[in-house]
C-alpha cells in the first residue's frame, strides 16, 4: 500500500512539473502538422518554409488557409502554417481545418447519430437569411439517392491576437531556432460570441427541423467558455438538439506527432442556452477601480 501511494506521489509531482514547466512556453505548437519540439522539427518545418510560399495543410490538402499578418499589408499571400499554440501550459487548436484530422469528427458524430460510420459531406451549405453551416452530414440511402437524416456541423477553434508574434516563431524557424516565449494572444471572447450566435440563430434552426446540431471544439476551449458564462450542459446526446463533440490534442510518442481525439459528447437546447449565457457574478469587475481606470484615461486625453 505504502509504495502505491509512493508512486502516486511521484506521479503526481512530475505531471505539476511538466504543467509547470509548459506554463512558461508561449509559442507554435505545431507547424503544418509537425509538433514544434527538437532541432530536427524545427529544421523539417524550415526545409517546408524554404520550399514553398504556398504551403500545404496535411488535413485539407489543399493550400494552409491562415494567412500571416503583414500578408495583406505587403500585398503577399504568404501562409502561416501555424495550427496549434502553446497557451498557459496548454495547446490550444487555433486553426479549425486542424480539427478534420483524419475525417474522426465525422465518423465519430456519424457513429453517435446514424448508429454507423457511412456518411456524406455537405460543405459550406446556406440556411436561409442565416448564413451557411460548415457541414452538413448526411445518411444517404445509395439506391434512390434520398436523403435520411442529417445533422449539421460546426468546427470551432480559438482566435489570436496580436499575431506579428507568431510570425516571429516562424521567422525563428527558418534561421534554425525556436524562442520559449512571444508575444500574442487568444480573443477567448470573440469565439465566444461566435459560439452564442451560432447556437442561438442556427441551432433554433435545426431545432425546428428535429434535427441535431452539433458544434466541434476543443476541452480546452470548451473548460474556458463554460467558466466564464457557467451554461450547464448534459453528459451525452439524449434528446438535446444542441450537441458540443468535445476534442483532445494528444501527443502520440510512436508517430512523433499529435492526434485528435473525441473525448466525448454534451448536450443542451436553444432556450436553456440564451437563459444561462451571463456574467459570472463573481467575474463581473468592481464598478469603482472600473471608473478610476476611466478618470485616468480621460486626465490623459487632456494632456
Amino acid at each position: 500500500m505504502f509504495i502505491k501511494a509512493f508512486a502516486i506521489i511521484c506521479f503526481c509531482e512530475t505531471l505539476l512539473k511538466k504543467i509547470t514547466r509548459r506554463k512558461g512556453i508561449q509559442r507554435p505548437c505545431e507547424f503544418l502538422g509537425i509538433p514544434i519540439k527538437g532541432t530536427k522539427s524545427i529544421k523539417k518545418i524550415a526545409e517546408k518554409i524554404a520550399e514553398s510560399k504556398s504551403l500545404l495543410c496535411p488535413f485539407t490538402c489543399t493550400d494552409c488557409m491562415k494567412k500571416r499578418h503583414y500578408a495583406k499589408e505587403s500585398g503577399m499571400k504568404l501562409a502561416s502554417g501555424i495550427c496549434s499554440v502553446w497557451y498557459a501550459g496548454v495547446p490550444y487548436i487555433i486553426c479549425q481545418n486542424r480539427l478534420l484530422e483524419n475525417n474522426l469528427i465525422f465518423k465519430k458524430t456519424s457513429k453517435k447519430i446514424f448508429g454507423n460510420e457511412q456518411y456524406k459531406n455537405f460543405r459550406e451549405t446556406k440556411v436561409g437569411d442565416y448564413g451557411r453551416v460548415d457541414h452538413i452530414v448526411g445518411e444517404c440511402d445509395p439506391k434512390s439517392n434520398k436523403i435520411l437524416n442529417f445533422f449539421g456541423l460546426e468546427r470551432i477553434a480559438v482566435d489570436t491576437t496580436k499575431t506579428r508574434g507568431l510570425n516571429d516563431a516562424i521567422n525563428d524557424c527558418l534561421s534554425g531556432k525556436i524562442g520559449k516565449k512571444y508575444s500574442f494572444g487568444l480573443n477567448f471572447m470573440h469565439t465566444l460570441k461566435l459560439e452564442i450566435i451560432q447556437v442561438i440563430l442556427k441551432g433554433k434552426i435545426f431545432e425546428e427541423w428535429e434535427k441535431k446540431y452539433i458544434l466541434v471544439l476543443q476541452d480546452h476551449l470548451f473548460n474556458y467558455l463554460q467558466n466564464l458564462t457557467g451554461f450547464s450542459v448534459k453528459d451525452g446526446i439524449n434528446d438535446n438538439p444542441i450537441i458540443f463533440c468535445l476534442t483532445a490534442l494528444k501527443y502520440d510518442n510512436s508517430k512523433k506527432r499529435y492526434s485528435l481525439h473525441v473525448k466525448g459528447f454534451k448536450s443542451t437546447d436553444v432556450d436553456l442556452f440564451k437563459t444561462q449565457i451571463r456574467a459570472k457574478k463573481t467575474r463581473i469587475p468592481k464598478l469603482s477601480p472600473f471608473i478610476d481606470r476611466l478618470e485616468r484615461k480621460l486626465k490623459k486625453q487632456k494632456r
